[in-house]
């Protein structure tokens, strides 16, 4: 009896043990692929080890950012500077920052990048701003002393013994095919786990159409066979019809620059942006804002109300923190607002530029000149464009959202919208009075 006792108890752990087995290994398919193969993506860790390495000694904690800036040298004469002036544009998703870019993308001294950390995202319901803070960092860094890295991709396989997605680290996407990896793949690859961000191995560069500096013929090499440049390239992001970008005529071209300027939105926390600021003293940052109101009703168009609230409440807490940090580091950092530029776009830019000690050019004054003459109608409707009209799109929302909306937004942001100026909405009649002021005067003007 005892016997059989045992050999039935044997059985059952047997069985759990097994059990237990099978739902790890469904969870950890299913944290895979929401985690890593979902829409938002992840560098691999491999080429940031020696990286976070060099830079272990430059890492502070943040109650001693404040007193390593205080420390650090302050404004630096443009006559005195040894190398390019390095400009960082902070601000978040949907915040209407694609002009403030422009401001350096249409400057032909200026080397620009637009949203280099695409392929560092995180959870979807951060909108990318919650993993891989020391990553980011170093891919900054990296893109400041013009080490322009290769995009690869790495292709994910199931591996059918364990039922687990992997990365295959024997194949890669390059140029828009799977190939085996070999000798020719360069030391400083960037190994991207994401197909979605096939294009951006195709280019060497994410979002290439948005920068100008990539068409110049020196770096634009066009191959004979026109249909041979879109499939390389794609046609919708070649814009010039370019084969992939050499990163060594990149790194050329950064370093004959007298501005290295790179616009973020996936870095969501003041700390981190102190730490990047505290290491380079002659970094200047531009933290913009806008009235999370509009945000709201931008965000709207894109995401689900499950992403779109906890991204809001982050987003104004980001906000209220950063605008405390700006106003007790003046030397290093400047305030800006969505609402200001878009009604005097050329104050502004004229207000950056002092910022960073750099002259304002005449083509840049002229092409914002035109810019805010004219638009193209077809481009307002379109959530992706860069040539909306600011001035149009600034108040846009008060007719988009309803006084539910808005006043979920007025008091989940309460202390941040105070501190930046913007005037609350009581009622509905307000909402839609166009003679109703949206905001004051910014207190950090």
């Amino acid at each position: 009896m005892k016997d059989k006792l045992l050999l039935l108890l044997l059985a059952l752990i047997v069985l759990v043990v097994v059990v237990f087995r099978i739902e790890r290994n469904v969870i950890d398919i299913k944290e895979y692929i929401v985690h890593d193969y979902s829409i938002e993506s992840d560098l691999s860790s491999g080429l940031f080890e020696e990286l976070e390495k060099q830079n272990k000694d430059t890492k502070l904690p943040a109650k001693n950012i404040n007193s390593a800036l205080a420390k650090s040298p302050k404004k630096v004469a443009a006559s005195s500077r040894k190398g390019p002036v390095k400009v960082l544009l902070i601000t978040a998703h949907r915040s209407g920052s694609t002009f403030l870019g422009e401001l350096f993308n249409e400057n032909p001294d200026a080397f620009y990048l637009f949203e280099p950390l695409a392929g560092i995202q995180g959870e979807h319901s951060t909108l990318g701003c919650a993993k891989n803070p020391t990553k980011k960092l170093s891919l900054l860094r990296r893109y400041f002393e013009c080490d322009t890295p290769s995009f690869y991709q790495s292709v994910p396989v199931l591996d059918v013994a364990t039922k687990k997605l992997k990365l295959d680290k024997n194949r890669i996407i390059h140029g828009g095919k799977v190939k085996s990896r070999t000798s020719e793949m360069p030391s400083n690859a960037i190994e991207m786990e994401m197909p979605e961000h096939g294009r951006c191995a195709r280019s060497n560069l994410c979002f290439r159409k948005n920068h100008n500096w990539s068409c110049d013929t020196g770096i634009c090499k066009v191959p004979q066979d026109k249909q041979s440049s879109d499939k390389l390239t794609g046609k919708k992001d070649g814009r010039c019809g370019c084969t992939p970008l050499d990163t060594s005529l990149m790194n050329e071209m950064c370093r004959s620059k007298k501005i290295i300027a790179q616009k973020v939105i996936r870095l969501c926390d003041i700390d981190h942006i102190a730490q990047l600021a505290a290491d380079q003293p002659e970094l200047k940052v531009v933290l913009f804002f806008r009235d999370p109101r509009g945000i709201y009703g931008s965000r709207r168009k894109l995401v689900g109300s499950r992403v779109l609230k906890p991204s809001i409440n982050m987003t104004c807490t980001y906000y209220e923190k950063a605008l405390d940090f700006a106003s007790s580091n003046q030397d290093n950092f400047i305030a800006l607002r969505y609402e200001d530029m878009s009604l005097e776009p050329l104050e502004t830019a004229r207000k950056i530029y002092e910022f960073i000690g750099e002259p304002l050019p005449a083509s840049l004054e002229r092409w914002i000149n035109a810019s805010k003459a004219s638009s193209d109608p077809g481009e307002k409707n379109n959530p992706y464009s860069t040539q909306r009209n600011s001035t149009y799109t600034a108040t846009k929302w008060r007719s988009e959202n309803s006084f539910a909306a808005v006043d979920y937004v007025q008091k989940t942001c309460q202390s941040m919208m105070q501190k930046a100026g913007y005037n609350f909405v009581r009622n509905e009649q307000q909402l839609t009075d166009k003679t109703f002021p949206l905001f004051a005067k910014f207190p950090l003007a």
